[in-house]
């Protein structure tokens, strides 16, 4: 008996009643209309792209013509760091690098940037990301579980998104659902839905290319599940076979393309991975990846880490309310199966810890504790529903209508904390404030047409500040460049060099050259970008750093358009890029006293520095050769 009625559960479209296709599709409704909302309320606030997220968009926007130089061992930014030549996005999470073994994420994102600008292209690629990993994962529930199983699905991950997890341009973060999608699709391929198996191999590449440390556990799901399939003999043929064999290796090739590119013709950064430990990456991160499971809000400090959140007792609690939304499906065969990829992910979790440098275990495996705990709370519920219990038998005597009315109810509670406006920090605040101030100032008055070289003189504040400039001036028509290698038709080198920072490890531009020398590092970039541009004009907020390099190349720099100094922006300079002269004429945002003493406070707690060293003075310093820059 229990046989027939699970052949007689619906797990095709199909297959369905009237009452269940319009359930189905309300719940896809709901999901897009929860990110539709949620994306909306993000474009039309206040805040601006700065820091990493304007950085990761701006590798997307030239991530293609990097791969096409992967030959240069100078390739820009997005691609090649601190001459290891790998992938990554180093610094977005705290790791001095995380390596990203393929540009995945930045060919995704790039028709976005490119479609709707750096602001809001990148959230629109994070929602649409995460809410199609979402369908594809109860997707993957329905073909394995039927209906019920897809509702309990998109109610978890209802209830673990939030505005940070989704728009949220960090991998730690649109990779969580992604990651939650591949588990699910792995529990299905188990069960020998081998149709399933090229969107498998395609979700597990994305993730590895995006995150090397994020794909451990992924794949070790997926060779689980490939084991598992395996015991279905007449399944497993059929994986052979050229209708899923030949898809699953087109969408291994389109992926791995780039990266076996440069392994046989640029870096050998496969190679390199192979040997590397998978890196820390810190507990603010780490929290954050947890925070996003479990929706939690993300902790700004690691004192501040704590499991007291009633997000975390709001999950519970409609976790066992959401019992309620399914009707009764009697048992099938997959259980065995979701416990197997449940114990694979679990054992993937260790794998990372151990594979995790010395010191960072406990902080990093935060990442796979929270991807665990939202999986196994997706499994218990799962295996509630289809195994003999009381709590089984109590459902099967509600009304159908009842259980169908209190299923969309508790979805629609949860969903509501997607609504509210997410508030942002006074530090954030302030530099978002910043950063449009100083935007629109240089929108506004910098020539794009001129050649310029930008120095900022500063650590991660500063780049992240000068990132925010540049994502925006791009948006704006002004084409900038931050990094070495500058292509052809673009007017501006973006350079960004600093002290050490609290690891004693070199940032700014000294990952870009010998780690001995920064002005050595940089002087050697500007030479090769004046060459091409000749004369440029420089930007810089220390004068201390350009003077000598200015010393003797006034044939390349013209002497009338340099910034000496920042005096008018002080607290604000290390990180703003200020204090711009062009035409002879100083460009100064117009930022009021309490925002720019609110920014120095800010900066001093970074442990940044500020510079007053008068223009005037500076200039007089320095003696120019006569040199006509009316031409550039």
């Amino acid at each position: 008996m229990e046989t027939d009625k699970a052949a007689r559960t619906p797990r095709r479209f199909r297959d369905l009643a009237g009452l269940q296709r319009a359930f189905f599709i309300a719940l896809g409704f709901l999901v897009v209309l929860v990110g539709f909302i949620t994306l909306a309320q993000k474009i039309s606030g206040p805040e601006t792209t700065f820091g990493d997220e304007a950085r990761f968009g701006l590798e997307s926007r030239r991530a293609v013509s990097a791969i096409a130089r992967s030959e240069d061992s100078s390739m820009n930014l997005s691609l090649k760091v601190r001459g290891t030549g790998a992938y990554t996005t180093s610094d977005q999470y705290g790791g001095e690098v995380t390596f990203e073994p393929g540009p995945a994420a930045h060919l995704v994102a790039l028709p976005f940037v490119r479609g709707l600008g750096t602001r809001n292209g990148l959230w629109t690629f994070a929602v649409a990301l995460n809410l199609t990993a979402l369908l594809l994962a109860a997707w993957a529930a329905f073909r394995t579980g039927g209906l019920g199983v897809a509702a309990w699905v998109v109610a978890c991950g209802l209830l673990t998104l939030n505005l940070t997890t989704q728009t949220f341009v960090l991998n730690i973060n649109f990779l969580v659902l992604p990651s939650f999608a591949a588990l699910l699709v792995a529990w299905a391929v188990s069960t020998g839905d081998v149709a399933l198996y090229p969107l498998l191999a395609g979700l597990v590449s994305f993730i590895v290319q995006t995150h090397l440390g994020y794909g451990v556990v992924p794949v070790v799901a997926a060779l689980a599940a490939t084991a598992l399939l395996a015991t279905h003999s007449a399944k497993f043929r059929k994986l052979l076979g050229w209708r899923y064999s030949g898809p699953t290796f087109a969408v291994l090739l389109v992926l791995w393309f780039p990266p076996l590119l440069d392994q046989i013709f640029g870096t050998r950064n496969l190679s390199k991975l192979l040997g590397l430990r998978l890196p820390g990456s810190g507990l603010v991160g780490a929290w954050n990846g947890l925070g996003a499971i479990l929706h939690l809000p993300p902790a700004l400090q690691p004192e501040a880490l704590n499991l007291q959140s009633p997000r975390a007792v709001e999950l519970l609690v409609a976790a066992a309310l959401a019992v309620g939304l399914i009707k009764y499906w009697p048992r099938f065969r997959p259980q065995y199966e979701l416990l197997v990829i449940t114990l694979a992910v679990l054992l993937g979790s260790l794998l990372v810890a151990w594979l995790s440098p010395p010191g960072s275990e406990v902080a990093y495996h935060l990442y796979w504790i929270g991807i665990a705990v939202g999986f196994l709370l997706t499994a218990a519920g799962i295996l509630l529903l289809t195994i003999e219990n009381p709590a089984g038998r109590m459902i099967r005597r509600w009304n159908p209508n009842l259980r169908l009315s209190l299923g969309l109810c508790i979805v629609a509670v949860a969903a509501l904390p997607l609504l509210a406006p997410r508030q942002l920090s006074a530090g954030d605040q302030r530099i978002v404030a910043a950063t449009e101030s100083l935007t629109d100032s240089l929108a506004k008055q910098l020539d794009p047409t001129v050649p310029w070289v930008l120095v900022s003189r500063g650590g991660w504040s500063a780049e992240a500040v000068a990132n925010g400039v540049i994502a925006h001036l791009g948006d704006a028509g002004v084409s900038v460049r931050k990094g070495v290698a500058v292509e052809p038709g673009e007017h501006a080198l973006i350079l960004s060099s600093g002290p050490l920072d609290v690891k004693g490890k070199a940032r700014g531009i000294a990952k870009f050259g010998e780690q001995t020398s920064t002005s050595k590092a940089w002087s050697t970039a500007v030479d090769a970008f004046a060459a091409d541009h000749a004369p440029v004009r420089m930007a810089t907020n220390d004068s201390n750093l350009v003077s000598s390099y200015l010393d003797g190349r006034t044939d390349s720099i013209c002497p009338d358009q340099t910034v000496l100094g920042a005096s008018a922006l002080r607290g604000l300079a290390p990180g703003a890029l200020a204090g711009l002269y062009a035409h002879g004429q100083v460009l100064e945002p117009r930022l009021p006293p309490e925002l720019l003493g609110g920014v120095q406070a800010w900066m001093e707690d970074q442990q940044f520095f500020a510079y007053e060293l008068p223009a005037a003075r500076e200039q007089e310093e320095l003696t120019f050769s006569s040199v006509d820059c009316s031409s550039s």
